[in-house]
């Protein structure tokens, strides 16, 4: 269990050195070519949600889970812009 630990540890810790250097591309938001979502759609599903509507009903809107609708109004995931 210990060794598992650690090399996790030791992965994270060489991903993030790595992106730091420049080595490993940044694929937050928009740039994951994964991406389920607009900068302009999480702005309407934060104004929809602003403005009463269930995560849920929004979640079946855009086609996303209820859950992913709850960490995008919470800022968890892209974060608001100003």
């Amino acid at each position: 269990m210990f060794y598992d630990d650690a090399f996790s540890a030791n992965v994270r810790a060489g991903i993030g050195r790595a992106r730091i250097a420049g080595r490993l591309p940044d694929k937050n938001g928009i740039k994951n070519p994964n991406v389920k979502l607009t900068d302009e759609e999480v702005a309407d599903v934060r104004r929809l949600y602003s403005e009463g509507r269930s995560q849920s009903s929004i979640g079946k809107q855009y086609g996303v889970a209820q859950g992913h609708v709850s960490r995008l109004v919470r800022g968890v995931q892209r974060p608001a812009k100003e």
